[in-house]
């Protein structure tokens, strides 16, 4: 179990670091039809809202887990094989996340997917859980900066000189 722990944490970080140390500069600050949808409304907009947000992500991280990898991907597993309970669990788990849109219950399908698998490589919990928590507080922490960088003015098109 040991080697399987190590060999997650190594894909972990090889696909998960770039990516952490990358996108918070890359991604545009947020737009006025963002910040229009019901769940820009639960980011975090200063430093002690990101701290709450931190906080709050291990215990959201271990709640989720708990329900869709220790709950209900074991209790299908029982009666089905391990890859329908696991994509099963993860649509239901993408179901869950429907309030971030299509684009965003696509996201978390994935990420149900990925955290699901890892669970079922290591059989570890604590790893499902630990991933997640760090997934929950990086992406607060992009949307928190987007959300703290300038909003964009849309462009009423190009200026027209006066004329006299």
């Amino acid at each position: 179990m040991a080697d399987a722990a190590g060999a997650c944490a190594t894909v972990v970080l090889v696909l998960f670091l770039p990516l952490w140390l990358r996108l918070p500069r890359v991604w545009p600050p947020v737009t006025e039809q963002e910040r229009a949808l019901p769940s820009f409304l639960i980011l975090p907009r200063d430093r002690a809202e990101f701290r709450r947000w931190a906080a709050g992500s291990v215990v959201w991280a271990a709640g989720e887990e708990l329900a869709y990898r220790a709950f209900v991907l074991a209790y299908l597993g029982t009666w089905m094989p391990k890859p329908a309970a696991l994509i099963l669990s993860a649509g239901m788990f993408a179901l869950a996340h429907g309030y971030q849109g299509r684009r965003g219950a696509l996201l978390a399908g994935i990420f149900g997917l990925v955290v699901g698998g890892a669970y079922l490589v290591v059989g570890f919990l604590y790893f499902a859980i630990a991933l997640h928590a760090l997934w929950d507080i990086w992406v607060g922490y992009v949307l928190y900066r987007r959300l703290a960088a300038p909003t964009p003015v849309a462009s009423a098109g190009p200026a027209t000189p006066a004329t006299g």
